[in-house]
């Protein structure tokens, strides 16, 4: 689960965007999600009445696209076992959101990790800098971007201006998504979490094959979760029922600080797809 940006403590967290960073917890179940998310924030949710169809938005662009081939048969075989499961599916515009993300996202992150980082560095009295640590990163691709867009000294610095006009930016991203959630009425849009099946991260450093190309693999794995992310949405991921391909995930995205009724969601979305794999 990732929260809603804000909602969780973030002290002690190794910054990377102040404005994006969160933590979030992991478990092996959604009982177990919904416990650890009670212990730290002290909320307890309310049950989703049992006889309310889920309004679910399935997006239009992007997100549902250009996926591995066991990924597009999962998720259509979700889209249809949930289709008969008392939801209601709503299409939705989302290109949009992607565009903002394109714009916002990437350089909240160059525009607030040096200084974050710096300051990090020197409240745990480590002696280094931002470029020390990313002449020492383990991955060079990531190191060589923040060198060159995130640190003063880089030459695709953009200046201090930048994240600023990234902060604003992105409040119209989240009235965009606000928008969205309540003209359509929707609990939570889904998508796969990520275009591929989980794989070795070894095996595929710089880049990743996918339908037939080599891309970079940060920013494929990124593409469905970023959005949510920039805007501060919660996010909730849950495991496939496939048994054919290595793990593929499926995403729910809630609305800002709704992130006790995405859980509820979650729950539900889960047992429905179980239900109709025993089926």
């Amino acid at each position: 689960m990732r929260p809603s940006a804000g909602r969780y403590p973030s002290a002690g967290i190794t910054p990377l965007s102040v404005t994006r960073d969160t933590p979030g917890p992991l478990a092996r179940t959604l009982d177990r999600l919904t416990a650890l998310d009670t212990i730290v924030t002290g909320e307890t949710g309310r049950a989703l009445d049992p006889g309310r169809p889920l309004r679910l938005g399935l997006p239009r662009h992007v997100f549902t696209e250009d996926l591995e081939g066991p990924v597009e048969a999962a998720w259509a075989e979700a889209v249809d076992r949930l289709t008969t499961a008392r939801t209601e599916w709503v299409p939705v515009d989302t290109a949009h959101l992607v565009e903002y993300d394109t714009r916002v996202g990437i350089h909240l992150v160059f525009g607030e990790f040096a200084a974050a980082f710096g300051r990090y560095l020197d409240e745990h009295r480590t002696g280094l800098t931002p470029a020390e640590v990313l002449d020492a990163a383990g991955d060079p691709v990531i190191a060589g971007m923040l060198k060159a867009s995130a640190l003063p000294t880089g030459p695709a610095y953009a200046g201090p201006a930048a994240p600023r006009a990234a902060v604003a930016e992105r409040r119209a991203m989240q009235a965009a998504y606000d928008e969205l959630f309540a003209a359509n009425g929707l609990d939570a849009i889904l998508s796969p979490t990520v275009p591929v099946c989980a794989r070795p991260l070894r095996r595929y450093e710089e880049s990743l094959p996918l339908n037939g190309r080599d891309l970079p693999t940060f920013f494929t794995l990124i593409r469905n979760t970023s959005p949510a992310a920039t805007a501060g949405l919660p996010s909730v991921t849950v495991p496939l029922p496939v048994t054919a391909s290595p793990p593929v995930g499926l995403q729910l995205i809630g609305p800002r600080m709704a992130d006790r009724d995405l859980l509820s969601v979650a729950v539900r979305i889960d047992a429905l797809l179980r239900r109709a794999e025993t089926e």
